[in-house]
């Protein structure tokens, strides 16, 4: 009897001691659309490969419709921003026709002034600051002409300083 006590306890440190075995993965024979060969895939890598897919097409998604907030005011000057670059706000002083440089075709545009925070001799100052909670002072830019695709209305209201209505009211009258 001691024997197969012995015996049932060497077979229960031998189970606590076994190197566990894994767990089989699931895996799925996939085409590589590269190589053309036929790789397996496990099921974590199918899953972040869907999700690597959906944000790449969710990333692809551009928003043509534009809705009522995205439209810009009759009158200028006002305030957008460029949507590419670092997305500035821009101070859209004038509307004209634009050349495209891809289709060599006209299409509508704006005339527009980059503001900036950086201080040069050709950058004209804004005063007052025309965004209320910064304080550090506005340098506009040089006018510049890009189509009106380009922009969208800016996501804050700032004030255009009067002296700047007074010289690009005008614009409207054409």
């Amino acid at each position: 009897m001691k024997a197969k006590l012995k015996k049932e306890k060497k077979k229960a440190q031998a189970k606590k001691t076994a190197p566990k075995k894994t767990e089989k993965k699931s895996t799925a024979k996939t085409k590589n659309t590269k190589t053309g060969k036929t790789v397996a895939k496990t099921a974590s890598q199918r899953k972040t490969a869907t999700k690597k897919a959906q944000t790449k097409k969710s990333t692809q998604k551009t928003v043509t419709k534009k809705t009522r907030s995205e439209e810009f005011p009759e009158k200028v000057p006002f305030w957008a921003r460029l949507r590419i670059g670092g997305q500035h706000p821009s101070l859209i002083i004038d509307r004209e026709d634009v050349v495209n440089k891809k289709t060599k075709k006209e299409e509508k545009g704006f005339v527009y002034r980059e503001s900036t925070h950086v201080e040069k001799k050709d950058r004209e100052e804004i005063f007052p600051n025309p965004d209320k909670s910064d304080p550090r002072p506005m340098y506009l830019k040089r006018p510049k002409k890009k189509p009106q695709k380009l922009f969208k209305p800016h996501n804050k209201q700032l004030d255009v300083p009067k002296e700047l209505i007074e010289r690009y009211e005008k614009n409207n009258n054409k």
